[in-house]
C-alpha cells in the first residue's frame, strides 16, 4: 500500500514540475507572425481512486469547438417604425413609450434604437412579439406612425451537373424533395 502512494506521489511530483515547466514557457513564448492563437498542451492528469487533482491557477486547454459554442448570432426579430408625417426620431420614441405599453400585453422588447435615417428599430424576442406589437403600434397609432418588417434576400444559384431526367419543368420538385430540412413550399424556388 505504501509502495503504492509513493508510486502515485512520485508521479503527481513530475506532472506537476512538468507543468510548471509548460506553463513557464507558455508565459515567457511571444507570438510572432500574423497573431494566431496557441493553445497550452493539454496532459492529462492522474487520478486517484479518491479524488481527482488539479494545480491552482492552471486552465485546461479548450477544444476548439468548445471555444466557439455560443458565439454564434442568434436570430434577431425586428421591425422598424417610421413616421407618417415628418417628424424627429425622438418625438416617435416618445410617442411610443407613451402609447404602447409592452406589460399590458406580454411583449418583451430587447432594444429600442434610433437609425440614422429617422426611423426607430425596435428588437424583440420572438415573430410573435412582433406580430402582437406591430398589431398595437396599428391599433394605437395608426395616423402617426407606420410599421415595417424587413424583407429577406432572394439569392441567386447556379447548379451544375443536374442529370438529365430533371428538367427546368421538375427541378422545383426535386430540389425539395431532396431537401426537407430546408422546409420550402412549392414557388420558393424560381428556376
Amino acid at each position: 500500500m505504501n509502495d503504492s502512494k509513493t508510486r502515485t506521489n512520485c508521479e503527481l511530483e513530475t506532472l506537476v514540475a512538468n507543468t510548471k515547466a509548460d506553463l513557464h514557457e507558455v508565459r515567457n513564448r511571444t507570438v510572432k507572425g500574423h497573431g494566431a492563437p496557441f493553445l497550452i498542451p493539454r496532459r492529462e492528469l492522474a487520478r486517484t481512486a479518491e479524488r481527482e487533482v488539479t494545480l491552482p491557477g492552471v486552465e485546461q486547454a479548450k477544444l476548439y469547438s468548445e471555444a466557439l459554442r455560443g458565439k454564434f448570432k442568434q436570430k434577431r426579430y425586428t421591425f422598424t417604425v417610421t413616421p407618417k408625417e415628418s417628424q424627429p426620431p425622438d418625438t416617435i420614441k416618445g410617442l411610443l413609450k407613451s402609447k404602447i405599453n409592452p406589460t399590458d400585453i406580454n411583449v418583451g422588447i430587447n432594444s429600442l434604437k434610433i437609425l440614422t435615417d429617422g426611423r426607430v428599430r425596435i428588437e424583440t424576442g420572438s415573430s410573435e412579439e412582433i406580430e402582437t406589437l406591430t398589431k398595437d403600434i396599428d391599433d394605437k397609432c395608426p395616423d402617426k406612425l407606420e410599421v415595417s418588417l424587413p424583407k429577406l434576400r432572394n439569392p441567386s444559384l447556379v447548379i451544375y451537373n443536374i442529370p438529365e431526367d430533371i428538367s427546368i419543368r421538375n427541378i422545383d420538385d426535386a430540389l425539395l424533395a431532396q431537401n426537407p430540412e430546408l422546409n420550402l413550399k412549392t414557388g420558393d424556388i424560381a428556376v
